[in-house]
């Protein structure tokens, strides 16, 4: 029988078991005689809680409203992460749900588990006794001080990324930590990590660490994430033979030679940094994936990218191939001058080679600004100096604009846009002003091919002077839309208008596409658009790139085809949709094929159910758990797919695998896929997932299976 208790903006019911079991624990207390009747007197009363909010989470957790400190011994876990609906992912600030205070979760004796991502919890004082705790998780709070934590030696995973941390020196006792989550403090210091030597996931990205020598004995890291720091020297990582991810891109490491014994490696990222020797990479066999973009690499790497080809056959992401042929850089310009260094006319230079270019005017002219591909590619830091340089990579055209100097009316040229965003750019304009001082300047703009039903003035800035640049920033524009303009100058002599450019808006969605036109060799993943960006003129050929590239929140839109790789969603809710759910036709579908190397995809970085997709075939999988769909720790969307053709080959193996996960599972088929011995379709361990409107059947195995903790809820589905 379920009894209401409470009715606000929740309902709170108590069942009669709850009372049963609190029956059940009072008795007991009753036999202990050496109790002091201090601690029994207050066992029956209401714990106090600073925070409305925790204790709201409390009674939700419970069962039960004003819980007693008896009632605490029943928590082992607790959840709140209210304010990831507040719309500020970042901070709390603004978030009216937020958890401002632990005061009173101290009575949990038993609590193993908490998850306070995104709140407002300056201090964790209250956490200081509950030594069973074994997972904490409090991302995005206010919290400076881990003092607290230094004596709870069962912890095995803590993530306290984004708080404004600098200390670490309370961790250095808590040898049991596996996977431990700095991300986006303040660390310079990380000794106090040098003891930790079961931990297998390290992520200390976005700090300020120069120095990791420390790190060194941690031979039993599976993980590293250190991007976004001041790193040079990672000789630390050579003993490091677990390893088999590293993401240390944005750092100024200068050499590599550390990672040449790291034969598990699987994933290496190393974009933006200072090495040039790509050889001690040469003799890895279990690269997957493998970024070197944005070094300055030496004409070696030539060679050695072959041998790299070679030996990983399973490499089906390279970004990038250094032995490039030769690109064209064509250079011209008006009447009123000459482009006098390097000159005029087509010139070949190889990849990356940065090139100096200088305009000279006749007398009686002067320079007005550089047009052409490389200009509209923003290539040029400022089109409107007569000298610049370019970095070459790619074909590009280089104009030199001049005109004649006059007297009377103004001149005006318009410059490329700048700061061009989703729904906004900035206008610049250089103004000419011979007949007098008192001149006016504005911009008209426009949807390319509607400027009669489109046509747009910005605010005229007024009294401009000879000679000087006038800037307007536009807003409201539309995301996606190419846009024509011009700039507009006005004395008393007359009116004038500059040439016209276009730029277009950023999109809204990142786009993916195994063949695009742009695509030098579709399917290939190897060899891609050198100018892609996600946008539909140039998308990006993998989903795992659009994956990295996307900001938190943004939507991936993959186009039709087969995409040959696995893909992991680094804890960013993304939305990544293939085929329309009303698709009728399921080869309309795009297919994510992961070749027998691994779990097609994989949420093990605290995604939440914003993290979505949908419409796509997962097929190809092959692992020893998690054939198509890992959730570890992660609780994602699934809706509208079709898994088909995976196998899981361990002894309780599934396709779909949940763990600690409250994910969700909608109009999804499930058929036709293996699992050996005792496996299952789906499997869950700990977890309250919900799985709806789908269809799981022809497996030959059991299709749903629990190893602990609550049975999904099953609802609308054919289960056969």
């Amino acid at each position: 029988m379920l009894t209401a208790i409470r009715t606000d903006t929740r309902t709170h019911f108590v069942d009669d078991t709850r009372y049963a079991k609190k029956k059940c624990l009072l008795f007991f207390i009753c036999l202990i005689p050496f109790l002091t009747s201090s601690v029994i007197a207050g066992w029956n009363d209401p714990v106090h809680f600073d925070s409305e909010n925790l204790k709201m989470a409390v009674e939700d957790e419970l069962g039960i409203y004003d819980p007693t400190e008896g009632d605490m011994q029943w928590l082992t876990s607790i959840t709140h992460k209210e304010c990831m609906d507040s719309g500020d992912i970042m901070d709390a600030k603004d978030c009216d749900k937020a958890i401002t205070s632990l005061s009173g979760l101290g009575y949990a004796h038993n609590l193993e588990s908490v998850d306070f991502h995104l709140n407002k919890i300056t201090s964790i004082a209250p956490l200081r006794n509950l030594t069973m705790l074994k997972d904490v998780r409090l991302g995005r709070n206010y919290i400076l001080d881990l003092g607290p934590l230094k004596d709870l030696t069962k912890l095995r995973y803590l993530d306290v990324h984004g708080n404004g941390l600098s200390d670490l020196s309370p961790l250095s006792g808590l040898t049991n930590l596996q996977t431990l989550k700095l991300r986006w403090n303040n660390i310079s210091d990380v000794s106090p990590l040098s003891g930790l030597s079961k931990l297998t996931n390290l992520y200390i990205n976005g700090n300020e660490l120069s120095d990791i020598s420390p790190l060194s004995g941690l031979s039993s890291l599976t993980e590293l994430y250190i991007y976004n720091n001041n790193v040079s020297d990672i000789s630390a990582l050579s003993g490091m033979n677990d390893l088999r991810f590293i993401s240390a891109l944005n750092n100024q490491i200068s050499n590599i030679s550390a990672l040449a014994g790291l034969s598990k490696l699987s994933e290496l990222y190393l974009e933006r940094n200072d090495f040039s020797d790509i050889s001690p990479l040469a003799n890895l066999t279990n690269l997957t994936r493998l970024d070197v973009r944005y070094n300055p690499l030496n004409p070696q790497a030539c060679d050695i990218y072959p041998q790299i080809i070679a030996n990983n056959p399973g490499l089906v992401y390279f970004k990038y191939d250094p032995c490039l042929s030769q690109y064209g850089l064509t250079i011209s310009s008006s009447s009123g001058g000459s482009v006098t260094t390097p000159g005029e006319g087509v010139f070949g230079y190889e990849n990356e080679t940065t090139v100096s270019v200088t305009a000279t005017a006749q007398s009686n002219s002067h320079f007005v600004n550089w047009t052409g591909t490389a200009a509209n590619a923003g290539k040029i830091a400022n089109p409107g100096s007569p000298s610049i340089t370019i970095t070459v990579d790619g074909n590009y055209t280089l104009r030199a604009t001049f005109v004649e100097d006059q007297s009377g009316s103004p001149s005006v040229s318009t410059y490329q846009a700048q700061n061009v965003g989703e729904t906004s750019a900035r206008l610049e304009a250089y103004l000419g002003d011979y007949g007098e001082e008192d001149c006016d300047g504005w911009f008209v703009y426009w949807i390319k091919g509607h400027q009669t039903q489109t046509e747009q003035s910005t605010s005229r800035l007024y009294a401009l002077h000879e000679s000087e640049l006038y800037v307007t920033e536009v807003n409201n524009l539309l995301p996606g839309t190419t846009y024509n303009y011009q700039a507009v100058a006005e004395n008393s002599y007359g009116l004038v208008r500059g040439n016209v450019r276009e730029f277009m808006t950023l999109e809204d969605v990142i786009h993916v596409d195994d063949d695009a036109a742009s695509d030098p060799a579709p399917t290939n993943l190897l060899i891609s658009d050198p100018q892609e960006d996600g946008t539909t003129s140039h998308p990006y050929d993998s989903i795992q790139e659009a994956i990295e590239h996307a900001q938190d929140l943004d939507k991936i839109a993959v186009h039709e085809g087969r995409y040959y790789e696995t893909l992991n969603l680094m804890g960013k809710r993304l939305d990544i949709r293939g085929a329309n759910p009303g698709a009728s036709d399921i080869a309309a579908y795009p297919v994510i094929d992961a070749k027998q190397e691994g779990t097609v995809v994989t949420f093990n970085h605290g995604e939440n159910p914003e993290c979505m997709l949908s419409g796509l075939v997962l097929t190809g999988g092959l692992h020893d758990t998690s054939g198509a769909i890992a959730c570890i720790g992660a609780s994602p969307t699934i809706k509208n797919c079709l898994i088909v053709g995976n196998r899981s080959t361990g002894p309780a193996g599934a396709i779909v695998y949940g763990e600690n996960s409250h994910s969700l599972f909608e109009n999804l088929t499930v058929h036709g896929n293996v699992s050996e011995a005792s496996g299952s379709a789906f499997r869950f361990t700990d977890s309250d997932a919900l799985i709806v409107n789908s269809i799981l059947w022809n497996h030959e195995l059991r299709e749903i299976a629990v190893a602990s903790g609550h049975n999904p809820l099953v609802t609308y589905c054919d289960v056969q």
